[in-house]
C-alpha cells in the first residue's frame, strides 16, 4: 500500500452465522442429546418442530434415527413435516 492511502475497514466475522451455513463440527454431545430430547417428548408442538429444524441445522448423523422416528410417530403433522424435511438435511 503506498504511503498516505487509507486501509478499508477490517471486516470481523462471526464464526456463529458462519456456522450456520455448514455442518457444525465437534457439537457438545450434551446440547445434542437435549435437543434430541426435545424433539421426542415436548409437550408442546412448536417446541418439537423447532428442535427437529435445528438437529437438521446441526446435521449430526446421530440424530437420524431420531427423526425417522418422530418422522413416522408424532401425533402432529407439522412435527413429522419437519422431522421429513430435517432427515433431508443430514
Amino acid at each position: 500500500m503506498r504511503a498516505g492511502a487509507s486501509r478499508p475497514p477490517a471486516t470481523r466475522v462471526d464464526p456463529m452465522v458462519c456456522a450456520m451455513d455448514r455442518p457444525v463440527i465437534g457439537l457438545c454431545t450434551a446440547v445434542l442429546r437435549r435437543v434430541i430430547a426435545l424433539a421426542k417428548s415436548d409437550a408442546d408442538d412448536d417446541v418439537r418442530i423447532a428442535a427437529c429444524h435445528a438437529l437438521g441445522a446441526f446435521q449430526d448423523k446421530s440424530a437420524e434415527a431420531t427423526l425417522e422416528s418422530i418422522a413416522q410417530t408424532d401425533a402432529s403433522g407439522l412435527v413429522r413435516d419437519t422431522a421429513l424435511i430435517a432427515l433431508r438435511r443430514l
